[in-house]
């Protein structure tokens, strides 16, 4: 059996779950939407969280012989994130773990943007209140949690997500939240108060473009808005810090698609100087907006791009769009330009 600090291990299968608006449910968010392990609709929690098919998963870490994550580990380095590893310490390496360490409340589709990249917005509302499961998971899910995760549609204009920080301030108060958001919305007194409420570990605030226009032709909404909030939260994180709430990180995360990998460079920057973690993350599907469709000699002239325009400072975060192209290119360049990436940042392309 590995052990858990083994480069190759990974919590995610032995902590968490994602309960999706449909009620299928998920396990990891690098898998992403369409890697099901269960239907909360039709199944019982415990017998989604062991099923033969979650054992089988989690055997393939405990022996070492990683098939379902393979790729994803190559590529992205996905179970080095810091953000998975915090829980290791308290993870059970067993093949039917007996807590649930993370939760993911994606209960509802509704959100207040467009993304042509995103289908989660299609999908439905209010099901979990239709099939009466909050008792269950107030039993059972939310006291013994020790992150909350939520992401979509977008968060802070459902009214479940205030419902489930009532819940939880009840429940189980110690629970740290990491929020990923739109950033489309204003911060009112009315959630400041209920973020008050809650230990914060992160929030992290989607921006895909920094042209006013393009943010608008990606995801139908104004770009003003949600820098404006990037600096109320900002505001709200020095405020939090003065009364003793604690403090938390602040993370703008940009996913790289055909229509702005051109805006790499200033999409890393501009968290950079507001003294906030950038976060690159590269679209794999739908495959028609993915740079990893493009031709190869596309793919080739992104890379040139990216080393021609990049500094020394933003090279680390570009990690996974670098790997994933040189990934995608036949061995003589994939080797090239590896090589290239690994001296420009002095790095093992282990990710932050």
């Amino acid at each position: 059996m590995l052990p858990k600090d083994s480069k190759t291990f990974c919590p995610v299968p032995f902590s968490t779950l994602i309960f999706n608006p449909d009620g299928k449910v998920g396990v990891c968010r690098e898998k992403g939407s369409d890697h099901f392990i269960g239907d909360i609709t039709k199944q019982a929690l415990e017998e989604i969280w062991n099923s033969p098919r979650m054992q089988d998963w989690r055997r393939e870490f405990l022996e070492g012989n990683i098939r379902t994550c393979a790729d994803d580990m190559r590529q992205k380095s996905c179970h080095c994130l810091a953000s998975n590893r915090d829980l290791l310490a308290e993870v059970d390496i067993s093949l039917t773990p007996r807590r649930l360490l993370r939760f993911s409340p994606d209960f509802n589709g509704h959100c207040n943007l467009g993304c042509g990249i995103c289908h989660v917005r299609e999908k439905p509302n209010g099901l979990y209140d239709r099939l009466k499961l909050w008792p269950m998971m107030e039993e059972k899910i939310f006291p013994q949690l020790r992150q909350m995760d939520p992401l979509s549609g977008e968060p802070f204009i459902q009214k479940d997500l205030y419902r489930l920080i009532d819940r939880m301030a009840e429940l189980n108060p110690g629970c740290e939240w990491r929020f990923t958001t739109n950033g489309h919305w204003r911060l009112s007194p009315y959630i400041q108060a209920q973020l008050d409420r809650i230990q914060i570990g992160f929030i992290s605030i989607s921006i895909d473009s920094l042209s006013a226009e393009k943010y608008a032709s990606i995801r139908k909404g104004r770009l003003e808005r949600v820098l404006k909030t990037v600096d109320e939260l900002l505001e709200y994180r020095k405020d939090r810090i003065r009364r003793g709430l604690g403090d938390f990180k602040l993370i703008v995360n940009c996913t790289i698609f055909r229509e702005n990998w051109r805006e790499l460079p200033a999409l890393i920057e501009f968290p950079l100087q507001k003294g906030i973690l950038p976060f690159v993350q590269v679209l794999y599907r739908p495959e028609e907006f993915s740079v990893l469709t493009l031709s190869e000699a596309e793919r080739i002239g992104v890379l040139e791009y990216c080393f021609k325009n990049l500094s020394p400072q933003q090279f680390p975060y570009s990690h996974r769009l670098i790997r994933a192209l040189a990934e995608s290119l036949p061995s003589g360049f994939r080797d090239k330009f590896t090589q290239l990436f690994q001296v420009a940042v002095k790095s093992d392309l282990i990710g932050s």
